[in-house]
């Protein structure tokens, strides 16, 4: 099947009820698995909201909440560029006042419309795109403070590439919180291989010699105790803050900005804005191989 008749089979059949992965695990081609995952996530879209609702004071979400606001105290952050925001229920928790701006981005669109509402509803400035992990649109140096939530968790292999992108577009800090596969017990290490997730995220980090690192450390809540967490803080060792702007995923280059959309001239791309939200994965370019010299102005991304 193509990709967009695995789409709406995936939606049918999640509406059904039915597990969606094993109903299409054999009716997919090995490129499309990644999309599969992708949709499911997608459709799951407000999981993450009603959970929150209905569990906002939990032991582990008030734990959480003290730990957050004591390292973004300590760091004097004021912007926070929130890799893998989901449905921003992370910034629910600590409230209005944890920083100024919160900026975030997420694989799925839709995530980010629960993501838009719950910011709306908690007051606080804030700018969402869609994007992945190992392309981060944005300018090096860039995003402020790097944070990741169990982000990096589901894209095993791929995270010294991950790693990479969040020091390049961090402008100081790194706030990471991800499973930590060299705590677990060999029943945990044996569910996160099988599930795929990433098992070498804290290695890369803590032999990197361009970030120091000023906390790492085991959370004494998880929020999954088949999934324990650590909790790293580093600081680049050259910090050359620049002002946010975004790049684009495909060469790397400022963008420049129109009513409705995000271009690219050079690379000949470019990238819809939906109610708002800049669209900026490699896969929501749109070829512009040739368009009148009047149509790519200035970049003002």
């Amino acid at each position: 099947m193509d990709k967009w008749q695995m789409y709406v089979e995936t939606k049918n059949l999640f509406e059904a009820g039915e597990n969606v992965s094993t109903a299409l695990r054999d009716k997919v081609t090995p490129d499309q698995k990644r999309l599969l995952i992708e949709a499911v996530y997608d459709l799951q879209s407000g999981s993450y909201t009603s959970a929150y609702a209905a569990n906002s004071q939990s032991e582990y979400h008030l734990y959480m909440k003290e730990v957050f606001a004591e390292i973004l105290s300590n760091l004097n952050v004021d912007e926070v560029l929130d890799c893998g925001i989901g449905e921003a229920t992370s910034w629910l928790r600590q409230g209005r006042d944890a920083v100024e701006m919160v900026r975030g981005f997420d694989v799925s669109l839709s995530r980010l419309s629960y993501a838009d509402a719950n910011l709306t509803s908690l007051g606080v400035s804030y700018a969402l795109f869609s994007a992945d992990l190992h392309d981060i649109p944005v300018t090096s140096n860039g995003g402020g403070c790097v944070v990741t939530m169990h982000a990096i968790e589901p894209n095993g292999g791929m995270e010294e590439r991950i790693i990479d992108e969040l020091v390049r577009v961090s402008s100081r800090y790194l706030i990471v919180m991800e499973p930590d596969f060299s705590q677990a017990t060999d029943t945990q290490r044996e569910r996160m291989q099988r599930l795929g997730y990433a098992t070498n995220i804290f290695p890369h980090l803590l032999k990197r010699e361009d970030i120091e690192i000023q906390l790492y450390r085991s959370l004494e809540i998880d929020v999954n105790s088949l999934n324990p967490a650590s909790l790293l803080v580093a600081e680049k060792k050259q910090v050359e803050p620049t002002t946010f702007s975004y790049a684009s995923p495909v060469s790397g280059t400022r963008l420049g900005k129109e009513t409705g959309f995000y271009y690219d001239c050079g690379a000949g791309s470019a990238f819809p804005i939906i109610r708002g939200i800049p669209a900026l994965k490699k896969s929501d370019a749109i070829f512009l191989g040739r368009p009148h010299p009047q149509f790519c102005g200035q970049a003002s991304g």
